[in-house]
């Protein structure tokens, strides 16, 4: 970085340009300016190469702050499991949210009640949005703003966790439509809502020069997965571009993280543990019936939802809560970005497998793949 502007002791400040980002920054190494500052936004005005143009950086020294109370976030795809227990997570640490949904308002609708009932004091507003659509995307941050215009100015945490799965195995069966549709939702909408949030004329993260940014990627994005390429080359792309982001947003005090979950239950993406348990009970969600037989002494079909946790390490499905709990641990550690966190529940070998509508399940074959129920089996190496 080459200096631009410098004032002298006993007073450091330095204005230097990063070729690397393309811009300039701020550096200030006076105790006593982080003293009189306690956070770490400096603005100035410059006129570089003619042109008059903000500049911002980081005080060196300044305090942590990573405390999300009070502050303004965003959560798409609020309405299902994981998303609403994002939702409620950081509504526990005293967040205002905006919760957007799409095509299931009566449970967006229970869940906004129910934090308002919970939280009083905090602030929660439903967002319907179709993410397919690229003008509704695009409004959705200034939505939010609108709506929360008395207490906030700016968006400080989003939750990326709206997505689409068409279950379509083979690609000869993935029309184009299916292609656009799926990259649409779970990678292009993502784009345009981070950039909104950044934009001076929207979310104003950069110009805050705080922001925490949780993208909800899958295990597809490694595996494969069940549900196409499409589905697995969109969410391999949203992974690449937070940890792209990472690195770009991080002189702005933005971290950027993905969490790729895997068989998580109550979330209608894999098939339920049977009986139905009490919600929110975690000892009957952690030792599921493993006795239920046939005739035959093997786990009978109707528990798939058993067959399949009887194959993680662990014993069990994932709970949305547990993926909630990562979320407020990114958003409440600065220090973490350009991450992409992985939960399975200890699997090391990820395996495709299919169960017929009648008999065990077996490994994947082509020629019947649209004949039969598919999902994934995360299997432990027996090696």
């Amino acid at each position: 970085m080459a200096p631009l502007w410098s004032l002298g002791s006993p007073t450091q400040w330095v204005l230097e340009y990063d070729w690397r980002l393309n811009k300039s920054l701020l550096h200030i190494t006076c105790p006593q300016v982080t003293s009189i500052f306690p956070w770490c936004l400096v603005l100035l005005k410059a006129r570089i190469d003619g042109q008059a143009r903000w500049w911002h950086g980081c005080v060196l020294g300044a305090p942590l702050d990573n405390d999300v109370s009070g502050r303004l976030g965003v959560v798409t795809g609020a309405s299902g499991g994981i998303g609403s227990a994002c939702a409620r997570a950081l509504a526990q640490e005293g967040c205002d949210l905006g919760l957007h949904y799409h095509s299931n308002p009566d449970s967006a609708a229970k869940l906004a009640s129910e934090l308002r009932a919970k939280h009083p004091a905090q602030t929660f507003t439903l967002h319907r949005a179709d993410l397919s659509n690229r003008e509704e995307t695009q409004s959705l941050i200034s939505s939010v703003l609108q709506a929360h215009a008395e207490r906030h100015r700016l968006i400080s945490i989003i939750v990326l966790n709206a997505g689409l799965a068409r279950r379509i195995r083979d690609v000869a069966d993935i029309s184009l439509q299916d292609w656009e549709d799926v990259i649409q939702v779970n990678c292009t909408s993502p784009f345009i809502l981070l950039k909104s949030c950044l934009d001076d004329a929207g979310g104003k993260m950069r110009t805050a020069c705080w922001g925490r940014v949780v993208l909800i990627g899958s295990i597809s994005s490694k595996g494969g997965g069940i549900n196409g390429c499409h589905y697995a080359a969109s969410k391999g792309a949203l992974c690449s571009m937070g940890l792209n982001l990472a690195r770009v947003l991080a002189p702005d005090n933005i971290t950027v993280n993905c969490i790729s979950p895997a068989l998580i239950g109550d979330t209608g993406m894999v098939p339920a543990v049977q009986p139905p348990r009490p919600h929110g009970d975690p000892t009957s969600f952690c030792d599921p019936p493993r006795n239920r037989t046939g005739e035959s002494g093997t786990l009978q079909l109707a528990d798939i939802g058993t067959q399949l946790a009887s194959t993680i390490p662990l014993g069990r499905l994932g709970h949305p809560s547990e993926v909630a709990n990562v979320v407020v641990m990114l958003a409440k550690t600065g220090y973490m970005t350009g991450q992409e966190i992985v939960l399975v529940g200890a699997c090391t070998d990820i395996h495709l497998m299919i169960i017929e509508p009648e008999g065990p399940p077996k490994l994947d074959q082509m020629s019947q793949n649209s004949r039969l129920y598919r999902a994934i089996i995360l299997a432990p190496n027996r090696a």
